[in-house]
This record gives structure tokens, sequence and C-alpha cells, in this order.
């Protein structure tokens, strides 16, 4: 029987803080994608201090999104380095052993994209992507990370926000927002609503919504 990733979606769009302002990031945040198409996911890191060596581990929903390879970025662009593309697990959905670090002398100080995941969308539904174990180090030693992850949000015929699905965002979409505002829904997406599908009907399906009115 094939496993089922599941996460909580509050963890989506939270930053997870362990001291200053280096930021690990997933973009875009959040992405719309039509079921079975290609998209790629940049990792990014902005560093506040001097950066040698990263690793990290990610996690995803294989019931919605397959990764299909995993390519280093540009992030350690101007010196040789030594890379590790991970092992890519589209039955559990976990990309593990995925790490970079400056040979020599040497640390950046920009920010830049350390990873880019090349995915298929599999499924309707939300894929969240998520950073486990994220560590980055000095010259000597790990320094603080702060880390920000995403998700692909899959959809199939009709855009997600086309509550009605009459191929038109506009008031008539938003009256079942409206009607449907600070619902809990179970499952999550079961109702036209939950344009997020996390379960609840709330500012950011409106806000999904409006920039596509």
């Amino acid at each position: 029987m094939k496993k089922i990733f599941i996460l909580c979606p509050l963890i989506l769009f939270s930053f997870i803080t362990i001291g200053s302002a280096n930021k690990m990031e997933v973009q875009p945040t959040l992405e719309f994608v039509q079921w079975n198409q290609e998209v790629n996911i940049s990792i990014n890191l902005i560093p506040t201090e001097p950066v040698k060596a990263y690793e990290l581990q990610i996690l995803f929903d294989p019931s919605f999104l397959q990764v299909n390879s995993v390519e280093q970025g540009d992030f350690f662009r101007d010196y040789q380095s030594f890379y590790s593309n991970g092992e890519i697990d589209n039955f559990n959905g976990t990309i593990i052993k995925l790490y970079a670090l400056v040979l020599g002398q040497g640390v950046v100080t920009e920010e830049g994209t350390i990873l880019i995941l090349h995915c298929t969308t599999s499924g309707i539904g939300l894929s969240p992507i998520v950073f486990n174990e994220s560590r980055i180090t000095n010259e000597t030693q790990y320094i603080s990370l702060n880390i920000m992850n995403g998700a692909i949000q899959v959809y199939g015929e009709f855009y997600p926000w086309d509550c009605n699905e009459d191929g038109t965002c506009n008031y008539l979409d938003i009256s079942i927002l409206v009607t449907y505002y600070g619902e809990l829904v179970s499952p999550p997406g079961s109702e036209p609503a939950d344009i997020l599908e996390d379960g609840v009907v709330n500012y950011l399906d409106i806000s999904a919504l409006i920039s596509h009115y």
C-alpha cells in the first residue's frame, strides 16, 4: 500500500527561527500548477554572514508531486565546490543527502540559488515543500538559519479560484467564498471555496481569488 505523506498546512508559510537572519526559502512560496505539468522549484539561500557549506533534506507529498531530478544552483558559482544532488524517493516523498561545500578557501556572502528541483505534478491537491534537518556553516561551525517552506497547489481542468467552474473569476466566485468564509473543510479541498485546500476558508483563499479577479 502506498504511503501517504501528511503535513500540517500551518507550516507552509511560517518561518522557523533559529537566531539571526540567514534565510533558506522555497521560491515561489506558493505556485498554482495544472495537473501533469512540469514545474521547477528553486531553493534559495540569503546569507547575512559568510557561508561555507549547507546540508538539508526536503519533504513533499508524492500524491501530488514527483521530483524528476535535482540541479545545483549558482550559490557557489565563484568557487570550486563539492556537491551532492541527493537521493530522491518519490514513494515516500523525500530527498535526502543534499549538501555542498566550498573546496579550499572561500565563503559566500551574496544570496543565490542552492538547488533547483525539476518536478512533474501527479495529482490534484496541495503538496507542501518542507525543509528538514537544514543547516549551514561558516568556516568553523554551524550558524543560525531561518527557513521558509513553500507549496505547490495542483489543479485540474479549471483554475482553483474559479470556484463555480464557469471559466471566469468574478463576483460569483467571491460570493461562494463569502458563504463559506471561516468554515473548516473536511477533507481539505472538498468544497470549492477552500482554494488552497488547507482545510479552512479564510483570507488566504480570498487573496488567491482577488489576485486573479
